[in-house]
């Protein structure tokens, strides 16, 4: 596949392309996606957008999938991945290598999946990755390490976790993330996920914690009801979405959308924050 990408802007025309160019063999056994694609510094996607401006990227990902057909083993994958970013001026930013030794995916549907990986990070500016704590400017060269597995969410109660651990810019970084899942009969679904790091750096040490909570209604396939509850420890603050949704016909819908955030929720449980949406989607085909 191949793209290539102009825009122009009033103060400037230089830097204004985009181009790349990827080929995938996406087969069952042997797989392989490899790429390139450059960015200018002052293209404009308009429309669209770019996560970067101003960037060179070359990619690769491959790997074998047998399927040994014991253990209870549907597929089990191993494979690489290289990542290799740079600037127009072909100096180096960012470079990822590692390797997935196995992503084994069991016919009841459970999962684990083994990953490991060296990162190259040129930091071109102090990073502020917490309030009282700044990596920086400098070239740092760190390996890391994650270990994910879950159990089928098809199931009426469902598991997952996430181990991520290793170096980390001036220090090391842990993380783990749990999720789970229940439903309570047809209409009824509960859901959270917990999220935990742990930050070691030249500067000093902290810690992360997030916290979700899903519970959704389904009154018919047409009419539904989602809520979303977030708590994080460095704001102290939960936010709360709920959103409504009346689909009665394709293309003719109704959203009623409500959010708001809350200091203190352990404590006062103040609000200060509250807004409402109501949004009437109405699509007219000829």
């Amino acid at each position: 596949m191949l793209f290539g990408l102009s825009s122009q802007t009033e103060d400037s025309t230089a830097g204004g392309h985009a181009y790349g160019a990827s080929i995938l063999y996406p087969n069952d056994f042997l797989w392989i996606v490899a790429g390139f694609h450059e960015i200018g510094d002052n293209f404009n996607a308009s429309l669209g957008f770019v996560p970067r401006r101003g960037i060179r990227q070359s990619y690769f990902r491959g790997g074998l999938g047998p399927r040994p057909k014991k253990w209870g083993i549907l597929q089990s994958i191993t494979g690489i991945h290289y990542s290799y970013l740079t600037d127009v001026q072909n100096t180096l930013l960012t470079r990822i290598a590692g390797a997935m030794p196995f992503n084994i995916e069991f016919i009841s549907g459970d999962k684990i999946t083994l990953n490991f990986y060296q990162a190259y990070e040129r930091l071109q500016q102090d990073f502020a990755i917490h309030p009282e704590h700044t990596i920086p400017m400098d070239i740092y060269t760190f390996w890391r390490y994650s270990l994910e597995g879950s159990t089928a969410p098809r199931r009426n109660v469902w598991a997952a976790f996430e181990i991520d651990g290793g170096e980390f810019f001036t220090g090391s970084r842990f993380q783990y993330v749990t999720e789970f899942g229940v439903k309570l009969g047809t209409p009824f679904f509960i859901g959270g996920e917990y999220e935990h790091n742990d930050v070691s750096l030249e500067t000093g040490d902290f810690t992360t914690d997030v916290a979700r909570l899903s519970l959704n209604i389904l009154f018919s396939p047409d009419v539904f009801l989602y809520n979303y509850i977030q708590y994080d420890n460095l704001t102290q603050e939960l936010g709360w979405q709920s959103r409504f949704v009346w689909i009665i016909k394709p293309g003719r819908e109704v959203f009623f959308v409500w959010k708001s955030i809350s200091r203190d929720p352990f404590d006062r449980f103040e609000i200060t924050e509250n807004s409402t949406r109501l949004k009437l989607k109405y699509t007219i085909r000829f």
